[in-house]
């Protein structure tokens, strides 16, 4: 579905359900929530992945979720199931190209951005990433009156529909899934992309590799074959290893169809614990990655 076709759908699904909240005097402060996340992809998909939790728990509310327009064909993918979550473009100011084109604060809306008032910097947790997500999505859900459904590791799995590998489907069998893509809010300092470079191409060599991230070397690469987040957390699916840079395109890796299946998986991190799946090793540069491997026989 083409985007101006799916916010054509939005725009119709907010304003019905504006105009029943009046005409049936819902209380629209309690049934009806908007948030929005001015930062990055992978912010924006794990409080999808919150609002879908809260929308299967209570049936008769409302959410709404602005985020940076360039990222809303891959989130929709998250959501396009779920009747009870609209996604609108984040503007800072009016946009007259929009039907809906003003602010999101105008409309009350929580921010979603986990670093808000400093949330995450001054947090005791905030290196260990499931603990502090369940006080986070907490502390959001009290925002709405609501009570969180994110209570353990588990339920931050990823689980949508759409996430699912079918049998029988379009996802190939690798080896290796490498998530080369590099990390743009400096949660991995060390990563060098040539050093990686070095390192797909000597596991190339050996097992059947795809990649993330296109460079000029003659690996295959989801860019190339225009796959979205959810396509490549399907293909983790069908993947034995993972080494992953921790990043917008790694977080659908982290789901409850793969969660027994993918062998090892190592995720360049400089501080964080990303304790979400077993067999997870965390490293903070590409030479340590490949220490690891040598050290398990497989490079």
């Amino acid at each position: 579905m083409k985007l101006d076709k799916v916010y054509d759908i939005t725009r119709s699904v907010f304003f019905d359900f504006l105009n029943r909240a009046i005409s049936m005097r819902v209380d629209a402060q309690n049934k009806f929530h908007c948030t929005h996340c001015a930062a990055r992809l992978g912010d924006n998909l794990h409080h999808l992945h919150f609002l879908r939790k809260l929308a299967e728990n209570y049936a008769d509310h409302r959410f709404v979720h602005f985020a940076h327009p360039q990222y809303l064909d891959q989130l929709e993918e998250i959501i396009w199931d779920q009747p009870r979550i609209s996604l609108l473009p984040l503007f800072k100011s009016h946009d007259p190209n929009w039907l809906i084109a003003h602010p999101p604060w105008e409309f009350g809306s929580i921010n979603a951005w986990k670093n808000v008032d400093d949330y995450w910097t001054s947090h005791p947790s905030k290196l260990d990433y499931v603990t502090f997500m369940i006080f986070w999505y907490q502390r959001l859900a009290k925002q709405m009156r609501l009570e969180s459904p994110i209570k353990c590791a588990a339920d931050l799995l990823f689980d949508y529909p759409a996430l699912r590998s079918i049998a029988g489907g379009a996802e190939e069998n690798f080896d290796f899934l490498i998530i080369n893509s590099p990390a743009l809010s400096g949660q991995a300092m060390n990563y060098d992309l040539e050093e990686m470079d070095a390192l797909i191409l000597g596991l190339a060599a050996k097992y059947k590799v795809i990649t993330t991230h296109k460079r000029a070397i003659p690996v295959r690469c989801t860019a190339d074959e225009g796959l979205t987040v959810t396509a490549i957390g399907r293909l983790s699916q069908h993947c034995r290893f993972i080494v992953m840079v921790s990043t917008g395109p790694s977080w659908m890796t982290f789901n409850i169809w793969n969660y027994h299946t993918i062998k090892t998986r190592i995720v360049i991190i400089d501080n964080e614990s990303l304790n979400l799946a077993p067999n997870t090793i965390h490293e903070s540069s590409v030479l340590a990655v490949r220490e690891t491997l040598v050290k398990q026989g497989l490079l």
